[in-house]
C-alpha cells in the first residue's frame, strides 16, 4: 500500500474514531447504562435501542465493540432488511447455528433494519403478528440477550402491534442524535435541490427514510413539538406527501399533506400554506389504482 494511501486511510479512521466519541460523549449517560445492561444480561433478556439514523447505529456499535468493559462480550449484528419478513424467529435460529461462538465470550444479538418489515402504515405487522404470537419460544430457542435497534416510529408499532413481547422488555435506551447528523440529514432532504421524482427509486426511498427520521426528531411520538420545532416538522411532512406522491402512492401522501395543512394555517405567511394544498390537489386527481371505484 502506497503512503498516500496508508495516510488516507488513517485519516478517515481518525475522522470515524472522532464521531463515534461525540456521539458516545452527547450520550453518555444512556451510553453508560446500556454498557450495564449488557454486562448483567445472561440468558434470553430482551432490550430496545431507540436510534433514528443509521449511521448512528455503526457508531453505537462501534462504540460497543470497543468499550473495555465490552472485551468479554461477543456482540454479532444480524441484519433484517426484507420488507416482507414475517417468521424472524425461524430467521433468528437460522442465523444462530451459522455463528461461531467465541471462547469464553458472552454473545449478545443486535437486531436491525427490522423497521423494513414493521413499515410505516397499516395495522398488524405479519412480523409482528408472529412475534407476539411465538413470544414463549424465544426463551429456548434463542437464549442470548437480543437488543432490537430501531427507530421512534417502529418502536411504537411494536410495542403496539406485539404487547405481549413488548412486556417482556429488561430495559430501553433512547439516543438522541447529534446535531452533525441531523445537519447531513437537513442537507439531503429539505435543503436538497433534487426533484425526488427525477431520483432512481433506491435513492427516493433513502430519502423517505431519512424524512421519516427526521420527523422522529421534530416531533417524537406521544410528544406535542415546540412552537421552534413546528415549522421544521410542517417542512418535512410536505415533503414526505411530495415523496409518496413521486411512488404514486397518494392515500400515504394525503395523510402527511393534511398534518402539514393543519400546521400551516398556524404562519403568518402563505406560501407553505399553498404549496402544501397544492400536493394535496395533486393527491385527489391521482386516485390509488389499487382502490377500485364504486
Amino acid at each position: 500500500m502506497s503512503s498516500s494511501k496508508k495516510l488516507s486511510n488513517q485519516h478517515k479512521n481518525s475522522e470515524l474514531q472522532a464521531e463515534i466519541g461525540k456521539f458516545i460523549a452527547y450520550n453518555k449517560d444512556e451510553f453508560a447504562e446500556l454498557v450495564t445492561f449488557v454486562d448483567f444480561a445472561e440468558k434470553f433478556t430482551l432490550g430496545f435501542i431507540e436510534i433514528n439514523f443509521t449511521p448512528d447505529i455503526d457508531l453505537l456499535i462501534a462504540g460497543l465493540q470497543q468499550n473495555p468493559q465490552c472485551e468479554e462480550i461477543q456482540f454479532v449484528v444480524l441484519d433484517f432488511p426484507e420488507k416482507n419478513l414475517r417468521f424472524l424467529r425461524d430467521e433468528l435460529v437460522q442465523q444462530l447455528a451459522k455463528i461461531t461462538k467465541e471462547t469464553n465470550k458472552k454473545l449478545v444479538l443486535l437486531i436491525r433494519n427490522l423497521e423494513k418489515s414493521i413499515g410505516v402504515f397499516g395495522d398488524y405487522p405479519p412480523v409482528l403478528q408472529d412475534l407476539n404470537f411465538v413470544r414463549d419460544s424465544y426463551r429456548q430457542s434463542v437464549p442470548h440477550p437480543l437488543l432490537f435497534i430501531l427507530p421512534d416510529y417502529a418502536i411504537s408499532r411494536l410495542a403496539k402491534f406485539a404487547p405481549d413481547f413488548w412486556a417482556w422488555k429488561s430495559g430501553l435506551f433512547r439516543f438522541k442524535t447529534t446535531e452533525l447528523t441531523r445537519d447531513r440529514a437537513i442537507a439531503n432532504t429539505l435543503n436538497a435541490d433534487t426533484n425526488i421524482e427525477r431520483l432512481p427509486t433506491p435513492e427516493q426511498q433513502e430519502r423517505i427514510d431519512l424524512l421519516h427520521s427526521l420527523l422522529m426528531e421534530y416531533n417524537p411520538t406521544g410528544e406535542i413539538p415546540s412552537l421552534e420545532h413546528l415549522r421544521n416538522c410542517c417542512n418535512i411532512l410536505n415533503e414526505l406527501g411530495k415523496a409518496y406522491l413521486s411512488q404514486n402512492k397518494p392515500i400515504q401522501a394525503r395523510e402527511y399533506l393534511e398534518k402539514a395543512g393543519k400546521i400551516a394555517k398556524q404562519f403568518p405567511d402563505y406560501s407553505l400554506e399553498i404549496e402544501v394544498i397544492n400536493q394535496l390537489g395533486k393527491s385527489y386527481s391521482n386516485p390509488n389504482p389499487n382502490v377500485r371505484k364504486y
